[in-house]
């Protein structure tokens, strides 16, 4: 049996209110981990300050993305793979 349109509609308004509570808690526990250990907050920032340089330097270099391919990740190795990078989707101001 096909779902019909209004239970199509409140699935997916029922997905994107979770989605959206879960983002908020999400939040609020890095917020809480960036104010009991401040530098995370600027490890976080120097992540994204440096992956945005190295991005900048690719696009700008002569051949693109694709002459700078094994390069792109000069810091390989200095991670688990498991754990994330990013502590959030914030941009620091130098980032831009």
């Amino acid at each position: 049996m096909a779902l019909q349109n209004a239970q199509y509609d409140e699935i997916m308004r029922d997905y994107n209110r979770r989605q959206l509570h879960n983002k908020h808690i999400l939040d609020e526990h890095v917020e809480e981990a960036y104010q009991r250990i401040p530098r995370l907050s600027e490890i976080d920032n120097e992540i994204t300050s440096l992956s945005m340089r190295k991005a900048r330097s690719l696009f700008r270099s002569k051949g693109g993305l694709g002459s700078d391919r094994s390069n792109c990740c000069s810091v390989r190795g200095t991670h688990s793979p498991s754990k994330p990078l990013r502590l959030s989707g914030r941009l620091s101001a130098d980032a831009l």
